[in-house]
């Protein structure tokens, strides 16, 4: 799809050229009709398409031939199709062929018009005229007909007098509305296209010229012959007349439009090689567009837009438009961001400048014209040129700009400039360059965008990460309720003294110290605002990555939740959505300047802005992904050939919606909400996608609504389209079944009930005994591990060296504390839980007895959580203990140098406690290896046992407990010792059976 826009005549065109590229079926398109839907059809070389503005549809299949020479909707929304083997219907569903009546003639047909009653004429090639009537056909039908029998008819027209004019290639032709047919002399044939205009003149295209005459009022005939130097093929074969009255004509190599004033039809453009082709029809459609067909060329859309375009390498030595001047002489200045500066003197350039001509960077980022007539150029390069009496002067880091780019220059009152660079703000006066302003200073970044010298006094700043403001020679940072956010790259005051600010973050006005932020439209990339101007106080111009925006500035209001902005997009002559950062400019004229990423785009002043009369049409198209036609079989269609009173079984969960919005001036910008009643509650937010679906749908009633609108326009949401459905219930949610199934259940509980009662309670009662069972053998095992001969052969052989060693006294506290273990030990076996205060003590015990044999080997440390109440949490018996005799015996013993056990233990909330047993012993894996090169006939069971008994606590409570032991390792990946975490729930009862 080819993009154009062209100024001719003091107005504004966009032309759209649609190919083979975009879907179009072939490049010759000889016949246009736009339907009551809203489609454009399209009759070519290769059969016909139905065009959506997104989407070619190719109808070929079932044709009586490939060679369309006409179309027509009738006043029942049929579409017939002129082929050059016959005449086909499409009904909307179906296509048919007439070609086999037998009244009917196989050959080519021409030409079809509908008159007033209903009655469709049909022309044909050298066989006269048909004539359709109450599904009847007549040939040549006319009283005292004598010249049209056997005509090669080209066109028709049915004024607005119900006269039918005939174009045939023998002359003019007239039925009067008795039925009488009259020749007109003095318009020899060929008469290749007729068209009324909305005064009621008709006007003929012929293969010289156009001829126009009102035929009610005896008017004089207008003659327009087509110059043979300007229209190397002057036939005419399409007449048009737009929403302004325009007269358009299609001749034989390019499109012309009637100049009115100097009575002559000029060329549209010739030199532009893209319309120097054969147009062959033509179409005014609903939106305004006028749509051209070519014989080979495909299709053109012309629309009256709002801005003209300058680019390519004939006007800007590069396309990336960045800012604008205007000279003495009317001439604008566009600068670009990597080839230089274009002049432009009438909209042609005539002049390029770039560092050979003293230009200090081709890249500029902005310029600005100061109040003595200088104008200046920021270059990405950091350097800053004026441009005085012809010359230009650089200023760089040898003047005292020391940074590497200058974004902004702008002049205050007292005729000092302020230069906005990425090392900060410069100020220029007297020819004096001096850094000002930095982040030491206050500024929240060096990066500096863009500058603002407000009424007040003050100056704005923005900057990378904010903005700030500089009042009485200080700094501050703009802070609002709602921040400003970064990457502030422009500002703009109007007249009213309010302060717009443009970033990354979207659009705000400042009123009164404070930010109020605008939404212009929820479309991705219009937040992000790169530009900002003041038309005549009256309007603010906001450039985004999505167009550009108006707002009316006597009609804001902030306090509004959504202002109304204009937006204009491609559809208006903007040559990219994306505009560039303050590349915004208002000539002496009162045009605007637009700089884009694909050129300089430019809105003459008093430019219309082309408003829609319509919403999109708006139509569901697939429900189930079936076409209208695939519903035909099983249900009755309504209006919008959708199926009647649809039943889906209950095994249908999902449906699947396909809908379409037609604009065939601006299809990008159509946006969707719906709604399926059964399911939401409110619309479903704005789309741009065209289809839907809905899973997990239960049985009943649904209806799906849709609307539509184009972008900045309000939601009108009376204007719907919708569709009803039912799911059917499953036979067994049907009442029969219901009432079978409950009698049938109820006995089945019953007799399930009695019978599981009886089997719970067995289960109770043997899962008691096996859980009873099971805790008492792990008792026994944990006592025998705490007990086992080792440990108290080795307190005994303990005992027996103090004696020896003739130290009574540690023999007796030794003997003492490990009769208190004993016992402790065997008490435990007798309770669910212990307090934590007792578990402390018996572990205690444990480690000073340990100690006291190894009194040189190790030292332990117990910290408690104060938080924790000793007496009152209860964990179970015997659980500390085998970790740490794990890690003095396995850890500890072995290590060369002092031990040292840390226990600690953590309120971790409410319910749960965090126990820690870390040691610096030689970790896991080397005291697995010392043990598998050493053989021992003692087998440690312990940690094993515990890890058995804190299962079975979890199953039968019901509560977590958590367990992990783990090698501590330095970041160099040296062993440290070993951790081991344990998690016990805080509050428990008595021991319950879970079932």
């Amino acid at each position: 799809m080819v993009f154009l826009t062209l100024s001719a005549y003091g107005q504004v065109y966009n032309v759209t050229t649609f190919s083979t590229k975009d879907g179009l079926s072939q490049s010759q398109v000889i016949a246009i009709l736009e339907d009551d839907k809203g489609y454009l059809w399209l009759g070519t070389h290769r059969g016909v398409d139905r065009f959506d503005g997104i989407t070619f549809k190719n109808y070929q299949e079932d044709l009586s031939g490939n060679f369309i020479s006409d179309l027509l909707e009738d006043s029942q929304g049929r579409i017939w199709i002129a082929t050059e083997n016959g005449l086909d219907i499409f009904n909307g569903l179906t296509l048919n062929s007439l070609s086999d009546r037998k009244e009917m003639y196989d050959g080519g047909y021409s030409a079809l018009e509908e008159d007033s009653h209903g009655n469709i004429w049909i022309g044909s090639n050298g066989h006269g005229i048909w004539y359709f009537q109450k599904d009847s056909f007549y040939h040549n039908p006319f009283q005292g007909d004598k010249w049209l029998s056997q005509a090669n008819i080209l066109d028709f027209c049915y004024d607005s007098n119900e006269r039918l004019w005939i174009g045939a290639q023998e002359g003019l032709f007239l039925k009067e509305s008795d039925g009488k047919i009259e020749k007109y002399t003095g318009f020899p044939g060929p008469i290749n296209c007729l068209f009324e205009d909305s005064k009621g003149n008709i006007w003929m295209g012929t293969n010289t010229g156009v001829t126009s005459f009102n035929p009610n009022d005896n008017s004089p005939n207008s003659y327009y012959i087509l110059d043979g130097e300007t229209f190397s093929d002057p036939r005419v074969f399409t007449i048009i007349e737009d929403e302004s009255e325009n007269i358009w004509v299609g001749t034989g190599n390019g499109i012309g439009k009637l100049d009115r004033e100097q009575n002559k039809i000029l060329a549209f453009q010739p030199e532009n090689e893209s319309l120097s082709i054969k147009i062959t029809s033509s179409i005014l459609d609903r939106e305004g567009n006028i749509w051209f067909g070519t014989d080979g060329g495909g299709l053109r859309r012309i629309t009256e837009g709002t801005f003209e375009s300058y680019a390519g390498k004939k006007v800007l030595p590069s396309n990336i438009a960045k800012s604008f001047l205007e000279d003495k002489q009317g001439q604008i200045w566009i600068s670009t961001k990597d080839r230089g500066i274009s002049v432009l003197r009438n909209g042609k350039k005539v002049q390029t400048l770039t560092e050979k001509d003293g230009l200090g960077g081709k890249g500029i980022c902005s310029s600005f014209e100061d109040s003595r007539g200088n104008f200046w150029f920021a270059s990405y390069n950091g350097t800053l040129t004026r441009y005085s009496g012809g010359i230009f002067t650089v200023f760089d880091e040898k003047d005292g700009l020391d940074c590497n780019a200058v974004y902004w220059v702008i002049e205050e009152e007292n005729d000092r400039l302020w230069i906005g660079t990425d090392k900060g703000l410069y100020s220029f006066k007297n020819d004096k360059i001096t850094l000002e302003f930095n982040q030491n200073d206050g500024l929240p970044s060096e990066t500096i965008y863009s500058i603002l010298p407000a009424g007040d006094g003050t100056l704005w700043i923005g900057t990378k990460q904010g903005l700030a403001k500089l009042k009485d020679g200080k700094i501050s940072i703009f802070e609002d309720e709602d921040a400003i956010g970064n990457n502030v790259i422009t500002l703009v005051e109007d007249s009213f003294g309010r302060e717009w600010v443009g970033s990354s973050k979207g659009l705000a006005c400042i009123i009164a110290g404070k930010a109020h932020w605008i939404k212009i439209s929820g479309t991705a990339g219009a937040h992000t605002i790169v530009s900002l101007m003041i038309e005549k106080d009256k309007y603010l111009w906001v450039g985004t990555e999505n167009g550009a925006y108006r707002l009316s500035l006597p009609d804001f209001d902030p306090t509004k939740p959504k202002n109304t902005f204009e937006h204009y997009i491609e559809k208006d002559g903007l040559l990219s959505k994306e505009c560039n950062a303050n590349a915004l400019f208002l000539d002496s004229n009162g045009g605007v300047w637009i700089g884009t990423s694909e050129g300089a785009s430019h809105r003459p002043f008093l430019t219309r802005s082309m408003q829609f009369q319509y919403p999109p049409a708006l139509y569901i198209t697939k429900i189930l992904g079936k076409e209208p036609h695939e519903w035909i079989e099983t249900y009755e269609l309504d209006s919008m050939n959708l199926p009647q009173n649809l039943t889906l079984p209950f095994t249908q969960t999902r449906v699947d919606f396909e809908f379409i919005g037609i604009s065939l001036k601006s299809p990008d910008q159509v946006e969707y909400r719906f709604k399926l009643d059964g399911v939401d509650k409110d619309w479903q937010k704005p789309t741009h996608g065209n289809s839907v679906f809905y899973p997990n749908l239960g049985p009943g009633n649904y209806e799906f609504i849709i609307t539509a609108k184009r972008e900045t326009e309000p939601w009108n949401y009376s204007y719907t389209k919708s569709f009803s459905f039912y799911i059917e219930p499953p036979f067994w949610q049907k009442p029969f079944f219901q009432i079978l199934g409950f009698l049938i259940l109820a006995s089945i509980a019953f007799l399930w009930y009695r019978n599981s009662a009886t089997q719970r309670r067995q289960k109770e009662e043997e899962r008691k005994i096996r859980n009873t069972a099971e805790k008492l053998q792990l008792e026994h095992q944990a006592l025998y591990a705490m007990m086992n001969p080792h440990f108290t052969f080795n307190a005994l052989q303990s005992i027996q060296n103090f004696i020896q060693r003739n130290d009574k006294k540690a023999a007796h506290k030794f003997l003492s504390s490990f009769a208190k273990l004993v016992r402790k030990n065997l008490d435990s076996t007798k309770l669910d839980y212990i307090s934590l205060g007792e578990e402390i003590d018996r572990l205690k015990l444990y480690m000073g007895l340990e100690k006291m044999r190894f009194p040189e080997k190790f030292d332990y440390k117990v910290s408690i959580d104060p938080e924790i109440d000793l007496s009152e949490t209860k964990i179970p018996p015997m659980v500390l203990q085998p970790f740490v005799e794990n890690s003095i015996k396995h850890g500890i013993m072995s290590l060369e140098k002092d031990g040292i056990i840390e226990i600690t233990l953590i309120q971790k909330d409410e319910d749960y406690l965090s126990i820690e047993i870390r040691d610096n012993g030689i970790g896991i894996e080397a005291s697995r290896n010392m043990r598998r090169n050493r053989p021992s006939d003692h087998v440690s069971k312990g940690m094993k046992i515990t890890k058995d008994r804190l299962a079975l606590f979890a199953r039968m409570t019901e509560k977590e407990y958590f367990l992990d032991i783990r090698e501590e390792k330095s970041p160099n990946g040296e062993v440290e010792g070993t951790v081991v975490e344990m998690t016990l729930p805080m509050h428990v009862g008595p021991l319950e059976f879970s079932f």
